[in-house]
């Protein structure tokens, strides 16, 4: 097994380096020190601070006393994802290692990243309280984002803590609708917006932008991954968000690798792959949070 455990050893940092890399919602990833693992794999524990505002100080007494307490709260994952892949010892006809070091980087990249991607945004949508709905045009999508951005800035949100989530589509119109002028023969002429007013901008593609999603059971060899919820789904514009208001942990891990001579089912090496994952919205963050879906069709 050693061969299997090497195997196994140089997945973990490509799993992690392909998440951090491809997930869009990468940047609401928890900070580690406010996270605490358990002994429960599909528990964690959340730190929650909590402080008192500012009393009268007396020239006699000093400063009143303040309570401070940290406590951790423990939270279930609501996702526990998985699924098994076999390479038949014949069709490794190189090396092992190769082959399921593409086929790892590619699982990632087009099924778990977007399903992880597409649960995170649709939970934020459940969970805000202030939203628009509209078919955003060229002309409107400026008008429109500017809203939210006021809007948490009332919040009293500050700009260095805002991020924009945008498809494509709205952010292209965001662009064509921004004045750039040129230094005479300069011809590196970028007109993809990265920053609006100082906040950053991430392009969601719409497969992964929708208010609500519906994750398959996976039941069958055929099935599995995600899909707009039915009926009650709405396709997501853009979300203007404090980061710190999406509290978001997951554990990506091959968790098994066996080699065809272990594997008592088929001669073949077999890949299980299994995710922990959730998203959290406290409610004394949700203020942080503004959304625009499309406008349902008639």
């Amino acid at each position: 097994m050693a061969n299997s455990i090497d195997l196994v050893t140089k997945f973990l940092p490509l799993i992690d380096e392909v998440y951090k890399k491809e997930a869009k919602s990468a940047v609401l990833e928890a900070p580690s020190e406010l996270v605490q693992q358990t002994q429960d794999a599909n528990t964690v524990k959340i730190a929650k601070l909590a402080m008192v505002g500012l009393g009268n100080y007396d020239k006699e007494d000093g400063y009143p006393d303040g309570d401070v307490t940290l406590s951790w709260e423990t939270h279930a994952f609501a996702n526990d994802r998985g699924r098994r892949f076999s390479v038949d010892r014949m069709d490794d006809t190189e090396s092992f290692g190769l082959t399921a070091g593409r086929m790892v980087g590619e699982y990632l990249r087009t099924y778990v990243i977007p399903e992880i991607d597409a649960y995170r945004f649709a939970k934020i949508a459940t969970k805000t309280t202030q939203s628009a709905e509209a078919t955003l045009t060229g002309e409107t999508a400026k008008a429109a984002i500017d809203t939210g951005i006021v809007t948490l800035q009332e919040n009293e949100v500050d700009d260095s803590r805002m991020i924009i989530f945008a498809t494509p589509t709205v952010a292209q119109s965001l662009s064509d609708n921004i004045i750039r002028t040129t230094i005479n023969g300069d011809t590196n002429i970028n007109n993809i917006i990265e920053t609006y007013n100082g906040i950053p901008l991430v392009r969601v593609p719409q497969s992964r932008f929708y208010t609500q999603v519906t994750l398959d059971a996976g039941a069958t060899s055929s099935a599995g991954g995600y899909s707009k919820t039915a009926s009650t789904g709405a396709d997501i514009n853009f979300i203007v968000m404090d980061k710190n208001a999406s509290f978001n942990i997951t554990k990506l891990y091959a968790s098994k690798l066996f080699s065809p001579d272990v594997n008592q089912n088929k001669d073949a090496w077999q890949f299980d792959f299994r995710a922990y994952h959730d998203s959290f919205v406290f409610d004394n963050k949700v203020k942080g949070i503004y959304l625009h879906k499309k406008k349902a069709s008639a």
